[in-house]
């Protein structure tokens, strides 16, 4: 047996979900490459696509301004091809970034510093909106995917 990995959680979570979230009618599934991106797990209800994961280790940290550009492109693709997608969420194992989209013509995503910094002088418009003020904490003291005890090295999730 080896040391747990991204993968080793992505195979986790998608069981966990499958296991709790079935009875509720939420499944959920191994994403594919689509567009630019490729996401770890599609997230569905009642067999309609709702959320993307996207699972980061737990020392990637979430504001990370490249982090959110890369995330809101995979998001822009998915919807692309899931019309119907509500949510994206950027999960590190400590916090949950939920994003939500939004048609309202004052959707904007939040600009900070950094937009500007980074020799940008307008900031990226997106419909994809923060659905919370702050990430959502999951396992905030995690500092290693091994910390998460759950994991078995042996639930990967198949690549294709």
């Amino acid at each position: 047996m080896g040391e747990p990995t991204e993968w080793t959680y992505e195979g986790e979570l998608l069981s966990q979900v499958k296991n709790i979230g079935g009875k509720l009618g939420f499944d959920a599934e191994q994403e594919l490459k689509i567009g630019k991106g490729r996401s770890d797990l599609l997230l569905k209800f009642k067999d309609k696509p709702i959320a993307v994961i996207e699972i980061k280790k737990p020392d990637v940290d979430l504001s990370d301004s490249s982090l959110l550009d890369q995330v809101l492109r995979y998001a822009d693709s998915y919807r692309k091809y899931y019309r119907d997608l509500k949510f994206f969420i950027v999960h590190n194992m400590k916090y949950a970034d939920v994003y939500r989209w939004d048609e309202s013509k004052e959707a904007n995503r939040q600009i900070n510093l950094m937009d500007f910094m980074e020799g940008s002088s307008k900031p990226k418009i997106s419909k994809w909106v923060r659905a919370f003020d702050f990430p959502l904490p999951i396992i905030p003291e995690t500092k290693s995917i091994a910390d998460y005890r759950m994991i078995s090295t042996t639930r990967e999730v198949e690549r294709t």
